[in-house]
């Protein structure tokens, strides 16, 4: 077995969420690319996230996280079937994606030496883990994978943690659904006639709607695209509104509500509910993008909207304020219950209309370099055990 190659590895990849997110997608890459160099994967997921729905046909050992883990010290039980993995399945290096586990599993790798642990932080770190996460990240993580400049250069400030030991990779693009089609192949046949007129004429607000959506977040923010419309700060343009839904809108339970919140805000001329497995046509051609779930993760609508230089308009989060400052001309956030903070959020956006030439582009996706660190990470951990044991034989 060459030390060269990732032939026959046994990797555990780590990342307990259920959220489709940029993590998600780098997970969705690298295993993908794993199984072609043919490496042995080990993946703690959700059962009922749409990663395990996409990586499910593949021969991958899952371990799945049922529920909320408590990483308090005394709860660290609930550990026990990745630590048993790490033992069992003969491990030889570990990718995480959640920094709740880098604490454990530094204290459970103290009788693992030989096993490189990498990580990847794809957003500002809570304060909370300030005193003692610094710590750890030097004395333990071999590598750790940031998308962008910005993440690096706050992560060695904060923790001064050593540039040699960061990779900036990118953003990958989330995986194309088969048979895509345009944007004009979902409208009613009204707005197709409008032609060029509809871009022209129009702010074009794309909303999306997910299966976490409520009835409620919709009647306050009609409320507000109506007061920006009565406004006429927005250069006499007309709005128009697309609700975006990758479920079929008959049978969707929000169909009925939402057609009759658009009716009672005068917007009946106004809404188009726009069904695709695919969102990507529509949010490439939207003014303004407009995502409401309250765990305001980097998904994938939002990384869709930033590769097409779409504005996007979300809720405020850690990671989602985290981004905004590597494009505040393309992104703003608001607080849910804040009506203040999203009209002046869309206001802004609107009228801003950033020049794609004007943008900071994010850098596409690396994935050889997280692949040739994993060999390197493998290299210099039997070399470092290797001196340590000449040491120990001639003392």
């Amino acid at each position: 077995m060459s030390d060269t190659s990732l032939d026959h590895k046994s990797i555990l990849i780590i990342f307990p969420r259920k959220d489709w997110d940029l993590n998600a997608f780098w997970i969705y890459k690298i295993c993908l690319e794993l199984l072609d160099l043919k490496s042995e994967i080990t993946l703690v997921c959700r059962k009922d996230s749409y990663l395990y729905e996409q990586l499910k046909d593949f021969p991958i050992h899952f371990i799945f996280q049922y529920g909320q883990i408590s990483f308090k010290f005394w709860h660290w039980k609930e550990l026990d079937p990745v630590f048993e993995s790490i033992t069992q399945r003969k491990i030889d290096l570990i990718h995480s994606f959640d920094i709740r586990y880098i604490w454990p599993l530094f204290f459970y790798l103290r009788k693992y030496p030989h096993i490189p642990l990498l990580h990847f932080q794809g957003a500002h770190i809570s304060e909370r883990y300030n005193r003692i996460w610094h710590k750890i990240l030097k004395r333990r993580v071999d590598h750790l994978f940031v998308p962008h400049k910005r993440n690096l250069d706050y992560i060695h400030l904060q923790f001064n943690f050593p540039y040699r030991k960061m990779s900036v990779v990118g953003v990958p693009k989330a995986p194309m659904v088969a048979l895509e089609k345009d944007f004009i192949h979902h409208l009613d046949w009204d707005l197709v006639l409008e032609g060029d007129k509809l871009k022209k004429e129009n702010h074009l607000i794309g909303i999306e709607v997910t299966p976490y959506t409520k009835k409620h977040q919709f009647e306050s923010l009609f409320q507000i695209i109506l007061s920006l419309k009565k406004s006429g700060e927005l250069k006499k343009k007309k709005l128009k509104i697309f609700l975006g839904s990758k479920r079929r809108w008959s049978n969707n339970p929000l169909y009925g509500p939402l057609s009759r919140m658009a009716l009672e805000n005068d917007f009946k001329n106004e809404v188009s509910f726009y069904p695709s497995e695919n969102l990507r046509p529509l949010i490439q051609e939207m003014d303004l993008w407009v995502v409401q779930e309250r765990k305001s993760y980097i998904n994938e609508s939002i990384l869709t909207a930033i590769d097409h230089n779409t504005p996007v308009l979300g809720p405020k989060s850690e990671q989602f304020s985290s981004w905004q400052q590597l494009w505040p001309d393309l992104m703003r956030s608001y607080l849910p219950k804040d009506g203040r903070s999203i009209y002046y959020g869309m206001r802004d956006l609107l009228q801003s209309s950033p020049q794609i030439s004007d943008l900071e582009v994010p850098c596409s996706a690396n994935l050889s370099l997280i692949m040739s660190q994993y060999i390197k990470s493998l290299q210099r951990r039997k070399r470092v055990l290797s001196r340590r044991h000449l040491s120990h034989l001639s003392g």
